[in-house]
Parts: C-alpha cells; structure tokens; sequence
C-alpha cells in the first residue's frame, strides 16, 4: 500500500523497489517494464530548497556536456507539506575502481566540471556563501582551540588539532574556483552504457568556492590512499588522477601548505562541521566522529609518501 501511494504522490507507474541500504526509505528504483528504469528520491521539506538548487546545477551542467545526473522533466515535484520528489533515468554503473584509466577519466571530467562551473551565472552568490560558512566553520575552530565548547569522544585531540598552525581548512591565499565541494565514492559513479564516470549530488556547491587543491586532495583521499596499500599503485593512480585533470585544461593546483597537511585540514574541517552539528542538537554517531579522525591520523601517519607522490605530480 505504501509503495501505491508514493507512486501516486510522485505522479510515477510502475513497481517501486527500496534502494538497498536506504534506513530512512527515501530512496527508490522504479521498474517500468520496457521503459527505462528511474531513480526516485523524497527529501523531505526542511533540505527541499537545497536539493532544488543542487538539481538545477545539474540541468545546468548537463546542457554544457558535463555527464552529470539530471533529473526528468517535471521534477523536482513539491509536495503540500513542503517535500520534494526528485526522479531522474536510473543510472546503471558500479563505484569506480583504484584504477589509472577510469582515475584519468575521473579527472578529466573533474577539470570540465569546473571549468563549466566557472561560467555559472550563480558564482557571485556561491563566493558570499563560501565567506559566511567558511567564516562560520573558522569561528568554531577558535572555539574549540580557547576550549570554550567541547564536542565528541577525543575531546583533546579535537583542541589539538584546532590550535595546529600546520592545518589550514581556507588557504586564503590560494587562487579560488567553483567546486563540486563533495566528490566522494557515493557521487561517482562508473557509468555501465559508456564507461565513463557520471558524477552526482550537487548540494554542495554553492557554499564551495575554494581552491581546487581541497577538491583533488579529496578525490585522491577517498578514491586512491583509503584503497590501495602499496606506494606504488598509489603513485600510478594519484598520477593517473592529476595527469587527467591537467589534460584536460583543470586548474593549475597550488599548495600553500603540504598535501598531507591539505588532507589533515580536510578533516578537522568536517570535524567542526559535526560540531555545530551537535551544537544545533543533532545526534552525530560515533562512527562519524570517528570517520574523521582516522582519517586524519591516517594522512598523518602518510605524510611523508603522500607529499612526495602529490608533490612530484604537480611540480
């Protein structure tokens, strides 16, 4: 009965299917026979705005060749109650592989992602964004570091991270671009009709503009160093990953401070993110708590590998 009345709410025919995993069932693949299966999302009303905006970069992006995830027309659909029905044609692929071709796929197409990005009317609006959460993410960290708040299961660790004069989540002085902001595994995904990564979920790109480093350490992070073990592949694919984005024309990537310190900056960023998370009452699981941390710990154990790999690249 559910499933009948979220078809109807989403005007869509079909039989619905739970995505695998989705604990709060907002996820969905419809099945139409011999019409092109669709991927349904309900987001509910308090992020509906955002998802609107994130939709409409990727409409945006489409029509200028990025192979991104668009959602068909008439949708996004808002609902009475504020909520929002996103479909889009089901995308069917795999997460990509620690592989060198589909990583200098992955970053050429990250390179025509900002290039596209650069042109987009909204840019002005995205840098007074990226001030005022960038401004708001510092004034945590002050917080943390004077310890006049205190959040988590490493409080200490949390205070010591945030006075490290190594780790620097803004690079001020660093040449800014329009960013995807998220490019994790979950918003690539190897495309199974071309071969090519598609990339998804662009909620995040109007509070982004930032230099690119932060984007490209990211991917080489989550994509490369938290899958492979060995310096060697590691070396191959974080080469494969930079040469792609430099071939096809991405910016030229600058680091005020060292790679390893970029990705150790990364995190204490996110770490304060899940602070004012818990400031507002949200309940943050350990496992995100730890998330962070380790990866950390785990860039700082690498130091030495990860800045020569990144550094020999994009000298």
């Amino acid at each position: 009965m559910r499933a009948q009345s979220i078809l109807a709410s989403a005007g869509l025919s079909g039989t619905l299917l739970a995505r695998s995993g989705d604990a709060a069932g907002t996820q969905f693949k419809i099945t139409k026979g011999g019409e092109r299966d669709l991927f349904l999302k309900h987001v509910p009303a308090a992020r509906a705005e955002s998802e609107e905006r994130a939709q409409s970069i990727a409409g945006w992006l489409a029509g200028r060749g990025v192979p991104v995830a668009v959602p068909c027309a008439g949708y996004p659909r808002r609902m009475a109650d504020g909520s929002l029905f996103v479909a889009m044609p089901y995308v069917h692929g795999k997460r990509l592989d620690p592989e060198p071709e589909q990583l200098r796929a992955l970053g050429r197409i990250i390179a025509a992602l900002h290039a596209a990005l650069a042109t987009h009317p909204d840019v002005g609006s995205w840098s007074a964004h990226t001030k005022q959460r960038m401004t708001s993410l510092a004034g945590t960290r002050q917080a943390l570091a004077t310890r006049r708040i205190s959040y988590g299961p490493l409080k200490e660790r949390l205070a010591e991270l945030a006075v490290d004069e190594d780790l620097d989540f803004i690079l001020s002085s660093s040449k800014v671009a329009a960013l995807h902001g998220d490019l994790n595994p979950g918003n690539v995904l190897l495309d199974a009709e071309n071969g090519l990564p598609r990339l998804l979920d662009f909620e995040d790109v109007f509070h982004s503009l930032l230099p690119p480093a932060f984007e490209m350490m990211l991917v080489t992070e989550r994509f490369i160093l938290a899958r492979l073990r060995d310096e060697a592949s590691i070396r191959g694919c974080t080469a494969a990953l930079l040469t792609g984005y430099r071939e096809a024309g991405g910016h030229r990537l600058e680091f005020d401070i060292r790679p390893a310190d970029v990705l150790r900056s990364l995190a204490l960023r996110s770490l304060c993110v899940l602070c004012q998370g818990a400031q507002r009452g949200i309940d943050v699981s350990a496992s995100e708590w730890s998330k962070f941390f380790f990866l950390e710990e785990a860039a700082r154990r690498s130091a030495d590998m990860i800045n020569s790999v990144v550094e020999e690249i994009v000298a």
